[in-house]
């Protein structure tokens, strides 16, 4: 991989990256990284989505989070200079650019601005995480889902329909399951709940969200 020419000056991140990698296209189910494997590179999505999976020791894998554009995968392996603790995975198609992790950590040393940019997106995942975590515990299940879908329609579109909302997870049964911390079964059982109250239909791995006014309300207790 080039260096980074350290004469110029870059206004974004962004920029900065575009010259350190082209993009390459990725189709789905391709396995970036692997959990365990030594951190060279750091990855930036251009576009698409990619699974992040951690790997249990008995080989049973969890979906962690699915970072999609605008997002650097690996990066803290290879600041870190450790291993990567999760495999990642294309959900969609995907275009990223593959940054050799010494030109990386070099940008990030040699401009003070670029590396605050860099800090501001991993403590805004960090916040994010943490969301997460907080909803797993004080929301209830249907809560989370109904949350997760409201969060994919609105990532999707800055104003959406109100009604007939159609909403694409190319997911698993079990790693959706995974997402909200529910067994399969239970994800099944409030599918068709929110069905028969005319909440949603599944359609040809659609789900189609009848009035989105419907699906998300105030937090109820943990049930």
């Amino acid at each position: 991989m080039p260096l980074i020419d350290q004469r110029l000056k870059f206004e974004s991140l962004n920029e900065a990256v575009a010259q350190l990698s082209p993009v390459h296209s990725y189709p789905t189910d391709v396995e970036v990284y692997r959990q365990g494997s030594y951190a060279t590179d750091v990855y930036f999505i251009e576009s698409g989505t990619v699974k992040i999976l951690r790997t249990n020791h008995e080989g049973q894998q969890v979906i962690v989070s699915l970072p999609s554009a605008g997002r650097f995968i690996g990066a803290p392996s290879v600041i870190l200079q450790k291993p990567f603790s999760v495999n990642a995975v294309t959900l969609t198609r995907c275009d990223l650019r593959r940054i050799d992790g010494k030109s990386f950590t070099d940008l990030l040393r040699s401009d003070a601005e670029l590396c605050w940019q860099f800090q501001k997106l991993l403590c805004h995942e960090l916040y994010e995480q943490v969301d997460h975590t907080a909803e797993l515990g004080s929301l209830s299940a249907r809560n989370r889902l109904e949350l997760l879908l409201w969060n994919s329609i609105h990532s999707n579109e800055i104003s959406p329909p109100r009604s007939n909302v159609r909403v694409h997870l190319p997911l698993k049964n079990k790693e959706l399951a995974d997402l909200i911390a529910v067994t399969p079964e239970h994800l099944s059982r409030m599918l068709r709940r929110m069905q028969d109250e005319g909440v949603l239909k599944v359609e040809k791995g659609w789900l189609i969200v009848s009035d989105i006014l419907r699906l998300w309300h105030p937090p109820t207790a943990v049930g």
